[in-house]
């Protein structure tokens, strides 16, 4: 299981109080914002706690744009960890293809 970024935590830690700073002005404001924020927890959730790593980071990345500008810091938080599971991808597929024996013919 992947580790997540820090910047993750802080983007979350970040949406949660500008929800409740800007729900304690108006109910409605509280009930939309709480919708990107419930993305944003179940994004951090699959991160967290599961192997989908990568679904969890895309839905994490989707919900923060709704509190851009502070929402970038959830998305490069994001950004990341998706370069990092893509790189772990290509090296792995890389190695594949370099562990196969090769087989070479003396000639004569």
């Amino acid at each position: 299981m992947k580790s997540t970024n820090s910047l993750i935590y802080i983007g979350f830690i970040i949406h949660v109080s500008i929800t409740l700073i800007a729900g304690l002005d108006e109910e409605f404001v509280l009930y939309f914002m709480s919708v990107p924020l419930l993305g944003n927890f179940v994004g951090l959730c699959l991160l967290t706690f599961t192997d989908k790593t990568k679904l969890g980071a895309q839905i994490f990345m989707i919900s923060s744009f709704l509190f851009v500008p502070i929402g970038l810091i959830g998305i490069f938080g994001c950004r990341k960890v998706l370069d990092s599971i893509n790189e772990e991808a290509f090296f792995k597929s890389d190695n594949k293809k370099t562990e196969e024996p090769y087989i070479t013919k003396i000639n004569d």
